[in-house]
């Protein structure tokens, strides 16, 4: 596997924000199913990114904790999902 350095999603993220869209991956819908069948109330999303993936898990009363390696990304996550 190759290793992605910070500089390069640095630059992808400068160029293209909201490069996947908005609505929320089908890996994280078949998470989340998972996650209200077991009970669980606690997520990490690792590459939080901007956050597309984190609103179904809100939704479902899940506290949910993302990281990022981008620096540019971080304050993303709370104005894309209206946390601030």
């Amino acid at each position: 596997m190759t290793k992605q350095k910070p500089e390069f999603w640095e630059s992808v993220f400068s160029e293209k924000q909201e490069m996947w869209g908005f609505e929320p991956s089908i890996s994280a819908m078949l998470t989340r199913d998972l996650f209200v069948s077991q009970s669980l109330k606690n997520i990490l999303i690792p590459g939080i990114g901007y956050g597309r993936n984190a609103r179904i898990f809100l939704e479902q009363g899940m506290a949910v904790t993302g990281i990022e390696i981008s620096k540019r990304l971080l304050p993303l996550p709370k104005s894309t999902l209206a946390l601030v």
